[in-house]
């Protein structure tokens, strides 16, 4: 728990001062600096590395591959999660690497790549209740936390929970599983698995008869009909798909 807390603060003191969280700048052939969206705590997907400060993640490896290959220079930039689209529009960022997924609504006002990951969500429970969960029903009579704004909080509506909690970022959702303050949370998979990983002291478990209600699709993500950008980085993301993105992928315990 003690590495979770140091994390946020170092994350919140990045932000807050600003350039510390930026890595890698530069300009193409064109004149054009892209800057890249990304989440400071959606790990192993995209964060702030809690020694450097500095993005890191799979999706971060994954777009400096994409755009290094589409012959683009970037500028990483830590953004809120939920001011992600909202920064899209307004030009503050070019495209973001974070774990937003592609949903019908959010197709109306952004748009997005090829695909380069799928996955599902899970439910986390303290570590003392053994309570089968194989669908998202097993939680209607629960209070469920989940991070607002993500693709989560639409899914459990859809499946009648209605005792919702929005946290600002999952690992304030795991946090609160912990310390009992909430009796489920609901979320990225791959995050769950990892700070199950990565802080073995945490009194929560992991659903393991649960079937999400459907896989999500992750791509990045530009404004909407950014036909040209979308273009460049769908031609190398479909070149590097088979063999590179795969293998940073299983070095982030993806696949």
């Amino acid at each position: 728990m003690a590495r979770l807390a140091r994390r946020k603060m170092l994350v919140l003191a990045g932000v807050a001062c600003g350039s510390p969280l930026l890595a890698g700048c530069g300009e193409d052939v064109t004149g054009k600096a892209y800057i890249v969206g990304c989440s400071p705590d959606a790990p192993p997907f995209d964060f702030a590395d809690p020694t450097s400060n500095k993005p890191t993640g799979a999706m971060v490896d994954i777009v400096q591959a994409v755009t290094k290959d589409a012959a683009l220079k970037t500028r990483m930039e830590i953004v809120p999660f939920a001011e992600m689209i909202p920064s899209l529009t307004a030009h503050k960022i070019d495209l973001t690497c974070t774990a937003l997924l592609r949903t019908p609504e959010r197709e109306q006002v952004v748009s997005f790549t090829n695909s380069v990951y799928t996955f599902g969500g899970a439910v986390l429970l303290p570590a003392g209740d053994s309570r089968s969960c194989p669908n998202l029903s097993a939680l209607v009579d629960l209070t469920v936390g989940v991070e607002a704004s993500s693709r989560f909080v639409t899914q459990l509506e859809e499946w009648g929970v209605t005792s919702i909690k929005p946290y600002a970022t999952f690992p304030e959702v795991i946090r609160a599983v912990h310390d009992g303050q909430i009796q489920a949370g609901y979320g990225a998979h791959a995050i769950m698995a990892y700070y199950l990983r990565t802080e073995p002291d945490l009194k929560v478990r992991v659903a393991s008869d649960f079937t999400p209600p459907k896989l999500e699709e992750l791509c990045l993500i530009t404004r909407k009909n950014d036909f040209e950008l979308i273009a460049r980085l769908n031609v190398s993301i479909e070149r590097l798909k088979a063999r590179d993105i795969q293998a940073t992928l299983a070095r982030w315990s993806l696949v």
